[in-house]
């Protein structure tokens, strides 16, 4: 932090944060394929049942 007007702030990750990315990058990737299978299954879910 710095005593400045307007206040800053600086972020920065520790190892332990930097060792998530690649495993949050394949989770992001793994969403993005799955994406339109997902969203036909909720229209499919969410379609009204005709009788």
């Amino acid at each position: 932090m710095y005593a400045q007007i307007p206040p800053k702030v600086e972020y920065v990750l520790i190892p332990l944060g930097v060792g998530l990315i690649t495993p949050l990058i394949h989770h992001y990737d793994w969403a993005n394929t799955g994406m339109p299978e997902m969203k036909a299954s909720r229209e499919l879910y969410e379609k009204p049942v005709t009788v």
